[in-house]
């Protein structure tokens, strides 16, 4: 509103008024794309995140390991000792939230 007021106090003319107002309206219609895209960004991880999560639950029941869904779950295990090994998850780390 203050650009308005500039121009309609005589602050600034007409040709300032609409060349900063084109800029301004550049400058909103850039960030609307970016708060579009953050949206679509955050749902886009929310169904990742849903979707692992009811993979997750399908393999929390096993009595008994199945290679075939371990193999779905497991991107790699590193085994550095006898008594240390490191696995790696095709999905994030479902443990982190129970720390």
């Amino acid at each position: 509103m203050k650009l308005y007021d500039d121009y309609k106090d005589g602050r600034i003319d007409r040709d300032s008024y609409k060349q900063r107002a084109g800029k301004i309206s550049v400058q909103l219609e850039e960030i609307k794309r970016k708060i579009e895209d953050a949206e679509n960004s955050k749902k886009f991880l929310e169904q990742n995140e849903l979707s692992d999560k009811i993979k997750l639950k399908d393999f929390l029941g096993i009595q008994k390991f199945d290679t075939e869904k371990l193999r779905e779950i497991i991107k790699v295990i590193h085994v550095h000792s006898q008594d240390e090994i490191e696995i790696e998850w095709n999905f994030d780390d479902i443990f982190s939230e129970q720390r």
